[in-house]
């Protein structure tokens, strides 16, 4: 407590000095106060440039290492686009040509499903034809040998005794 005491009375002996004191000494010691306090500062800012220039330097190559990453990134992604453009160009040749060759084979089945139509319709009409002869055949034998007997046989072999005699 008594420090506490002389240290209350020092505080007021000063400021009663310091109100005391001339002008000029006033001046002096608020220019010297400035002088503190800005070679404070300048420490301060001094200590801050050291740490910005320290992180500059160290970022700088991270940076510079990320930059020429991403321009090797570029150039491939430019060489993968331009591939992908290719493959694009040549699927689309392919698939107007397999188009081309899809409309060719229809016509190609079109055209032969109507021959084969043309060619069942003429089979059925021969067909048909030739049954129906068929059957006038089959009737006309069976008629013919049974109306003659053998006497056509016998009438070419007494004709033919004829023309030798």
């Amino acid at each position: 407590m008594r420090v506490l005491a002389v240290a209350v009375t020092a505080a007021a002996a000063k400021s009663t000095e310091a109100q005391l004191a001339n002008p000029i000494r006033r001046v002096v010691s608020l220019l010297q106060s400035m002088q503190s306090k800005i070679e404070a500062e300048g420490e301060e800012q001094d200590k801050m440039f050291s740490k910005f220039q320290c992180y500059c330097e160290k970022n700088a190559a991270k940076l510079s290492d990320a930059v020429s990453e991403a321009k090797s990134k570029i150039e491939s992604l430019a060489t993968d686009i331009e591939s992908a453009q290719q493959d694009r160009a040549q699927t689309v040749a392919d698939l107007a040509n397999a188009k081309e060759n899809r409309a060719s084979s229809q016509q190609a089945i079109k055209d032969a499903t109507s021959q084969r139509d043309k060619d069942a319709a003429a089979y059925k009409e021969m067909a048909d034809d030739l049954s129906t002869n068929i059957a006038a055949l089959g009737k006309a034998i069976p008629a013919i040998e049974g109306g003659m007997g053998g006497a056509f046989l016998q009438t070419q072999g007494n004709v033919l005794r004829r023309v030798l005699e």
